[in-house]
């Protein structure tokens, strides 16, 4: 006999969450920089994408996550000129944690690690990065 419920065979879980964000920021361009010149940073573009899920470890939920997080950003400008070393694409995983003490607190942990980068020319960027937080609810 078959069991056509699609829960028996754990296809969806009730807590199993997908996602999918994206941001597009626009910049302008500033005299303030120094001593009147003009810059503008580049504009840019972040997609995420990923899943959560909920566990219980001894009563308390358990809600591993895991994100793709793609960033583009284009050149800056100095003056109306692109600037050398700026701009570059990002491709991030992001792996975490939450702890729920309460229906109202929480506790947050995660971390971002490179997986692919090109960026233009010689430039300075974040390697590893770890977050952690906490949340109340009122």
């Amino acid at each position: 006999m078959y069991n056509t419920n699609l829960d028996a065979y754990h296809v969806f879980k009730p807590n199993l969450t997908f996602s999918f964000a994206g941001v597009y920021r626009v910049t302008t361009a500033s005299a303030r920089y120094n001593g009147f010149q003009e810059y503008r940073f580049g504009n840019e573009i972040q997609l995420l994408a990923g899943f959560s899920d909920t566990y219980f470890l001894g009563g308390l939920p358990l809600g591993p996550s895991l994100l793709w997080r793609y960033r583009h950003t284009s050149r800056d400008r100095l003056n109306g000129a692109w600037g050398d070393n700026t701009g570059g694409q990002w491709i991030n995983i992001v792996p975490g944690i939450n702890l729920g003490f309460s229906p109202s607190f929480r506790i947050l942990i995660s971390t971002e690690i490179p997986v692919w980068r090109k960026l233009t020319g010689v430039q300075l960027t974040t390697t590893y990065r770890l977050s952690a937080g906490a949340s109340y609810l009122f």
